[in-house]
């Protein structure tokens, strides 16, 4: 999974295309690989474990907590406008708290199963806006109110227990696609 967060378009332009694009391609892609594989009567099981099936044992988690974590870390503008890095490292603490609970105990809910998905992604955002330690577009570091010229490259993010971020290098891509099992 790769996180596409672009200097000017904020959360909307690029980043929305590119959201549903990709969740529509990937949806068609395993509709297909689950249609051959039914065929050959082999046994499909989920990928990932967040929200499926957890490390320490099933208790129940507050989908709404949850819910209510992510937004208090991804919503108020002194976290999400006015950035620096002391509130980037606490919004990282609060949202890998939140990650580890779901990993840890969620288990076999389409709802839990969301919200992991809603943790990733705010995950993959608030690791990739501490890594950009510079004030560009609409990203904006209270600490680091200048554009640094060395970090002029589109950064990508991933992972899921270890978040990554990376600079693109124009081959970063090719190599997680390369990764991955395409189905025509």
């Amino acid at each position: 999974m790769v996180n596409c967060a672009g200097a000017i378009s904020g959360g909307g332009n690029v980043n929305s295309a590119w959201a549903l694009s990709s969740g529509t391609f990937a949806g068609e892609a395993a509709a297909r690989l689950a249609l051959r594989s039914a065929a050959r009567s082999a046994r499909l099981r989920p990928l990932g474990q967040a929200g499926l099936r957890p490390r320490r044992g099933r208790k129940a988690v507050d989908l709404d907590g949850v819910r209510a974590g992510v937004r208090a870390e991804m919503h108020p503008l002194n976290k999400a406008f006015f950035r620096n890095e002391c509130a980037l490292v606490a919004s990282r603490r609060a949202l890998d708290d939140l990650w580890t609970e779901l990993t840890d105990h969620a288990a076999d809910d389409r709802g839990l199963r969301e919200a992991a998905a809603l943790v990733a992604t705010a995950r993959w955002s608030v690791a990739t806006a501490t890594r950009r330690a510079e004030s560009r577009g609409l990203h904006r570091r209270e600490d680091r109110p200048d554009r640094d010229p060395a970090l002029a490259a589109r950064l990508l993010s991933g992972g899921f227990d270890q978040i990554w971020v990376a600079a693109d290098d124009g081959r970063a891509v090719t190599r997680l696609e390369e990764q991955m099992e395409v189905a025509p």
